[in-house]
C-alpha cells in the first residue's frame, strides 16, 4: 500500500511539472529567424515636439537636433547646427553618442510627414538618451516658422 501511495503521488508531482513546463513560453534558438523585441517593449515612445517649443529649447542651449533624412537632402538644408545621422545608416560613433548623451534634449526630424525621425529617435533611445523627441511638421514645419536653417555640410555623424 505504501509503493502505490508513493507512485501516485510522483505520478502527482511530475504531472503538476509537466503541465507547468508546457505553459511556459518557448524561448526561439539561436538559428531561429525570429529576433528579440525585449528593448522595443520596454521604451516608452519618442514624444512629439511643436516648432515653436523646440525653438525655444534651442535657445535655452543643450538641445541636438538630429536630421534623419540622406545625406543628399541634408546638404540641400537642414535645421542650423543640426547634425546629420539617416536613417538607412544607425551606427552612431562615440562621439556622437557622447553628443547626444550631453544634451538636454535630442530633437530628430525629417520631412513633414515621415517615418524616418521615428526610427532614428527610437535608435537613439535605445543608447540611453531618455529626452528624445520629434520635430512635429519637420524640417518643413520649420523653415515655414521662419527658423533658422542652413545648407551644405557641417556634422555628420
Amino acid at each position: 500500500m505504501k509503493q502505490t501511495g508513493v507512485v501516485v503521488a510522483l505520478g502527482l508531482v511530475s504531472g503538476t511539472v509537466a503541465a507547468a513546463v508546457r505553459g511556459l513560453p518557448q524561448v526561439p534558438s539561436a538559428a531561429s529567424d525570429q529576433t528579440c523585441a525585449a528593448p522595443d517593449l520596454l521604451l516608452p515612445e519618442p514624444a512629439d515636439i511643436h516648432v515653436q517649443e523646440a525653438y525655444e529649447l534651442a535657445n535655452r542651449g543643450s538641445t541636438v537636433f538630429v536630421d534623419c533624412r540622406s545625406v543628399a537632402e541634408y546638404r540641400q538644408g537642414h535645421v542650423a547646427g543640426a547634425i546629420s545621422l539617416p536613417a538607412e545608416n544607425l551606427q552612431l560613433s562615440l562621439e556622437a553618442r557622447q553628443l547626444l548623451a550631453m544634451a538636454g534634449t535630442v530633437i530628430a526630424y525629417c520631412d513633414a510627414a515621415c517615418s524616418r525621425s521615428r526610427k532614428v529617435a527610437q535608435h537613439v533611445m535605445e543608447q540611453g538618451i531618455t529626452d528624445v523627441r520629434i520635430l512635429e511638421g519637420g524640417l518643413e514645419a520649420w523653415t515655414t516658422a521662419g527658423f533658422p536653417a542652413e545648407s551644405g555640410d557641417l556634422t555628420k555623424f
